[in-house]
């Protein structure tokens, strides 16, 4: 008999992996409020695809040029992504996450918009192991201006 619990090496394997999947869809929020879009960027995989509710965009290249323009114009960004609800399958990984994001405008900080919904996201394992995102689509479910 066993003194301790068993543990069964697929489950750990795969709580892992998605250990792996959260920290990529983290970084995706960091990244943009920092305006890293370099770094923003290289969590993509070359033939990716970003949906927002305004745009699409078609692969790696371009993608931190075309982010930039999309929210470079902004004071100060506040991305959250959490809720990951990841489904893996072999190499890909499905996340449904809630999304909210608020976008100041001018310096002040009552000045801004936000939206809440869903990403939507696949993301393929690459040889090396590291987890990229092959698409994005972002579902907005409410959205607030206080100009309006």
């Amino acid at each position: 008999m066993s003194d301790g619990p068993v543990h069964d090496e697929s489950e750990f394997r795969r709580h892992l992996e998605v250990g792996r999947i959260s920290d990529v869809l983290v970084s995706f929020a960091r990244y943009l409020d920092e305006r890293n879009w370099r770094a923003y960027a290289d969590l993509y995989t070359e033939d990716c695809t970003l949906n927002t509710s305004k745009a699409t965009h078609r692969g790696r290249e371009g993608l931190a040029e075309f982010v930039e323009r999309d929210l470079g114009g902004y004071t100060a960004t506040h991305h959250v992504t959490a809720n990951h609800s990841i489904m893996i399958d072999r190499d890909a990984a499905t996340v449904r996450s809630s999304l909210h994001a608020t976008h100041v405008r001018d310096g002040d900080p009552e000045d801004f918009w936000a939206v809440g919904g869903w990403y939507d996201t696949i993301l393929h394992r690459t040889s090396s192991g590291r987890w990229l995102i092959h698409s994005v689509t972002i579902n907005p479910v409410w959205r607030l201006d206080t100009r309006s």
